[in-house]
């Protein structure tokens, strides 16, 4: 008899394969509360073929009332303590009566060679490995992730989701989009000092000349000119406008203003136009340029969202992508609306929040969604299955999801059949055998040793797994 601890997370696949390992038929299995494979009754169903495969009289121990209600509408035996099991007829062993010395050589022999005989059975073994007739099916599924229930709802199709979160940074720029003119040349020309009295006048540079009608628009002179000394003399000096742009373009005769004391000792005024006063385009920073720029790294860190939380998911774990926000907690931009700049900059640092659902509880919907798809004499390789989240709509805190469900269906082969029908057979003939079955891939046999050339007598030598493509 021998004793097997299960892990909470261990699935299936696992448990099963660790039966094939047994080198006796009386197993107790110690099962944690909670364990999840063994809380669906799909998979329950898979362990009691698989024993019954392996020939094992095979005892579920757990004090999960659920399991064990589950275990047995699946027809296995499940008891709430080892102590029960140990009890139990079929753990029970025999007790020997004492026999003379005599009967027990005439037994002992025969035993003996029955050791030898069991050994040249025991030690062969095979492995097959068999690829059957398969489609896929698929269906739609319509459920409720709502994290705040703790267990499968079949009948409402609500499951247990949890919420996940994470914080995330990113940063991100774009060319600005928008162009302004702004003054880039400032204008120039020449005035005419007139004398205003009989004594001699020196105009330094700097002397503040102005339009005196409309817009009033300053110049300063740029050359140093010296009125002679007589009344209404007259001197013509340079002059460039005090700020760049067109209005620094102004007509003739409309300079007719002097700023400070040299008003009171000469007039001006311009002959000719001004000129060179020019704008030019520049770029700069809109509204519209922040909310774009906003939205392309709110959409990068959406993909590192989902990417992360992808990598952090236990195994049996789905990920509703629709159900991933991205909520910005502090933004930083390196211009401000308005501002000249040929780039805009931002620094984002965000929440991301999400909802994931078990696989298991998943499968468990599923396997009913697709069951009206599977042609007859085909069988769900339910741990094949695949999910594509469609949609998900939420509802105060809950989401209704719809998803496209597939898995392969595949042609029923009773492992134990194919194990009576090989067993012993030389190896061509047991290839043969295997040919006959609905395969859509040439059968896999290897023995062990190969020098033995046929298949062992004892089904239990034979591990026969099927296998989706």
């Amino acid at each position: 008899m021998e004793r097997i601890e299960l892990d909470r997370e261990e699935d299936i696949i696992s448990i099963r394969d660790r039966l094939d390992w047994l080198r006796t038929n009386q197993v107790i299995l110690i099962v944690p509360p909670g364990q999840k494979a063994l809380s669906n009754p799909i998979n329950l169903k898979l362990l009691k073929r698989k024993a019954h495969d392996l020939a094992l009289d095979l005892v579920l121990v757990t004090k999960d009332p659920l399991i064990r209600s589950l275990a047995k509408e699946a027809g296995l035996k499940a008891l709430p303590s080892e102590s029960k099991a140990l009890k139990a007829p079929s753990l029970q062993p025999t007790q020997a009566e004492e026999i003379s010395p005599l009967a027990l050589l005439f037994i002992t022999l025969p035993f003996i060679l029955a050791i030898l005989i069991g050994v040249a059975l025991l030690v062969p073994s095979a492995r097959v490995e068999l690829t059957p007739m398969a489609q896929t099916v698929e269906a739609s599924l319509q459920f409720k992730a709502d994290p705040g229930i703790n267990r499968l709802n079949r009948a409402q199709a609500a499951i247990p989701a949890k919420r996940l979160r994470i914080e995330l940074s990113g940063r991100g720029s774009i060319p600005t989009s928008t162009q302004k003119y702004v003054p880039d040349q400032k204008a120039s020309g020449t005035v005419i000092f007139i004398n205003k009295t009989t004594q001699e006048i020196t105009i330094p540079p700097g002397v503040i000349v102005s339009t005196s009608t409309g817009e009033n628009v300053k110049f300063t002179t740029v050359t140093t000119v010296t009125l002679p000394a007589f009344y209404q003399s007259q001197a013509e000096a340079r002059i460039v406008a005090l700020d760049p742009g067109p209005q620094g373009n102004v007509g003739a005769y409309l300079i007719n203003r002097v700023e400070g004391a040299l008003a009171f000792k000469v007039q001006v005024y311009n002959p000719s136009p001004t000129s060179g006063g020019t704008l030019k385009p520049v770029n700069v920073v809109t509204k519209e340029d922040k909310e774009r720029l906003k939205g392309l790294v709110l959409q990068n860190l959406h993909q590192e969202a989902y990417q992360t939380f992808l990598s952090q998911l236990p195994p049996d774990s789905f990920l509703i992508p629709q159900t991933i926000t991205v909520i910005p907690a502090q933004e930083s931009y390196d211009h401000f609306v308005d501002e000249v700049a040929d780039q805009l900059g931002l620094e984002l640092k965000a929440v991301a929040v999400a909802l994931a659902v078990s696989r298991s509880d998943l499968k468990v919907l599923a396997s009913e969604a697709l069951l009206p798809q599977i042609p007859s004499g085909y069988e769900l390789l339910a741990e094949e299955m695949k999910f594509e989240a469609l949609e998900a709509q939420e509802e105060d805190g809950k989401y209704q999801v719809k998803l496209k469900v597939k898995a392969p269906a595949v042609a029923k082969i009773d492992k134990a059949l194919v194990r009576d029908e090989i067993r012993g057979l030389p190896i061509p003939k047991a290839i043969e055998k295997l040919k006959a079955l609905p395969l859509r891939r040439e059968p896999y046999l290897e023995i062990s040793p190969s020098w033995l050339g046929r298949v062992p007598w004892l089904p239990f030598r034979i591990e026969v797994k099927i296998k989706a493509g």
